[in-house]
């Protein structure tokens, strides 16, 4: 099983780019861990995090450096050869599922609990998740039942 949860802050401003007919968003997430150094100070992982497709436009649109957010992703490795010969091994979180725990204008809305009613912004990103969403077996099904063609 190759499954990572994690909640972090991001790194670098939230940057998308096009790869073929794709997007994708690279970017860092800084995840604090529960114990401290010899000084006191919190440890923190840098993880670089890939988002593709809605999850990039998701990123875009409503999160920004420095917010926190919750990741469900797969760990991925990856390697090339650089300019010295010398093969590079990367670790990436190849990102599955997003919450955002802060929106742009730094309120947590939903995420937090105290909200009832459904933000605007969780209503666009809802709006944008269902956009790119896959039909199950049994949505296909119905629809034919329905008489629609899937």
């Amino acid at each position: 099983m190759n499954q990572l949860l994690l909640v972090g802050r991001l790194t670098r401003p939230v940057e998308d780019r096009q790869v073929g007919d794709h997007r994708v968003v690279n970017n860092c997430l800084a995840v604090s861990r529960r114990h401290r150094d010899r000084n006191g100070e919190l440890q923190t992982d840098f993880i670089p995090i890939v988002a593709w497709d809605y999850l990039a436009d998701l990123l875009v649109k409503y999160a920004q450096k420095g917010h926190r957010i919750g990741v469900v992703g797969r760990m991925e490795s990856r390697h090339y050869t650089n300019n010295q010969d010398q093969k590079v091994y990367i670790l990436e979180c190849h990102v599955q599922d997003i919450t955002l725990l802060e929106s742009k204008n730094g309120s947590a809305g939903k995420a937090s609990g105290q909200n009832h009613s459904t933000p605007k912004g969780q209503e666009d990103y809802d709006a944008i998740r269902r956009q790119y969403e896959v039909p199950s077996q049994e949505q296909l099904d119905m629809r034919q039942l329905a008489g629609f063609k899937a």
